[in-house]
């Protein structure tokens, strides 16, 4: 049995500039679809070893760190 992740979505304040990191960061380009409210790293479906990237902008700032609640 194969495990294939159809892709990730991130919440972010700035979708362009973080796609543009992710992008060069994976050596990938960012799709020509993306705009100021979203952006995408690679396309569903094309072959590789990292999955496609959506980058989202949400209005609200992040109010807590990411630690898991014991």
């Amino acid at each position: 049995m194969t495990l294939q992740t159809g892709g990730i979505a991130f919440d972010c304040a700035d979708p362009t500039k973080l796609a543009g990191f992710w992008a060069a960061a994976t050596e990938r380009e960012v799709d020509g679809s993306s705009n100021d409210e979203f952006a995408l790293v690679g396309r569903p479906g094309k072959a590789g070893a990292v999955p496609p990237m959506l980058f989202v902008r949400v209005p609200e700032p992040k109010s807590a760190k990411n630690r898991p609640r014991e």
